[in-house]
């Protein structure tokens, strides 16, 4: 059963990058069809209360044994070509949050 309060997440429906942005603007979650496979997902950080001049940065993190063999590892992450035109993006549901955030070291 959804929360009605998570309503304007729009769980459950892809959209573009463009609206992807909006989304990472208000602290969601992002992924996208093609990741499903090994659950990675992508989340914008902002560090104003660290260095209010540091700029925002956009992370991907992986939940399940990446390419160097580490689990729940995260990097920076800048949109390829085929992630800025495809229209498979969807939000994470927030009840899924603490179990993603338990694999994210």
């Amino acid at each position: 059963m959804s929360n009605p309060l998570f309503n304007w997440l729009k769980l459950g429906e892809t959209f573009n990058f463009e609206e992807a942005l909006g989304f990472l603007r208000k602290g969601s979650r992002l992924s996208r069809k093609a990741w499903e496979r090994d659950g990675s997902y992508i989340q914008l950080e902002i560090f104003k209360e660290i260095n209010p001049k540091t700029i925002p940065y956009l992370y991907i993190y992986f939940p399940k044994e990446n390419f160097c063999g580490e689990q729940g590892a995260k990097t920076p992450y800048s949109p390829n070509s085929l992630d800025l035109f495809a229209n498979d993006w969807y939000n994470i549901d927030p009840s899924e949050y603490e179990e993603k955030k338990e694999n994210v070291v």
